[in-house]
């Protein structure tokens, strides 16, 4: 069953929305490192647990893979999107969320790449999908942030517990899901 606007709102404004006892954009927790060089597929460790168990979230770090654990039956998050790539894999029997820089000038896809064949005995499973493509005129969410934005607004995926792939358009003031669009994930993990 798709999730729309109401469901992720009912679902996940409490826990991504800012109080008192929690630093924006929830409580970072320990790193936990995939056992690779890091430095070999641009590789760096941030993230974020929201809700113990549910909720993980992973930072976009410019010209670099950024990458966190996740329990087995957590949804993950990320922002910030504008044409990179949102990817869970399971490897080496543990869950990871990948946020994967994407630009003509500092792509990261070739390193990724390098890091799905160097690890394909270790990786079981992998959902990919791309939230955000910028020169897609027709984008309803890049539509809505050129009309209206400024600084209010940022592109979220999210990559379901089930799997499923969404793109979302998420106000960065209330954490409010202003537009929710499921998405198609990627057959092939090797990015162009």
């Amino acid at each position: 069953m798709s999730m729309n606007e109401l469901d992720f709102n009912l679902r996940f404004l409490d826990l991504l929305n800012r109080r008192d006892d929690i630093p924006t954009w929830g409580i970072p927790s320990v790193p936990q490192s995939i056992i690779v060089d890091e430095n070999k597929y641009k590789l760096i460790n941030c993230g974020v647990e929201y809700a113990p168990q549910r909720l993980y979230g992973v930072y976009w770090r410019q010209s670099n893979i950024s990458y966190y654990r996740i329990a087995k039956g957590a949804d993950a998050i990320s922002f910030q999107f504008t044409g990179c790539y949102l990817a869970k894999v399971m490897y080496n029997s543990d869950y990871f969320v990948f946020h994967i820089h994407s630009s003509d000038s500092d792509s990261t896809a070739d390193y990724w790449n390098q890091f799905i064949d160097d690890n394909r005995d270790r990786i079981a499973e992998i959902t990919i999908f791309k939230p955000a493509v910028a020169n897609e005129k027709d984008d309803v969410m890049f539509k809505y942030l050129n009309e209206s934005d400024k600084g209010i607004f940022t592109i979220a995926g999210m990559i379901t517990v089930d799997n499923e792939c969404y793109e979302i358009l998420l106000n960065n003031k209330t954490c409010k899901a202003e537009a929710v669009l499921r998405k198609t994930k990627l057959v092939d993990p090797h990015l162009r």
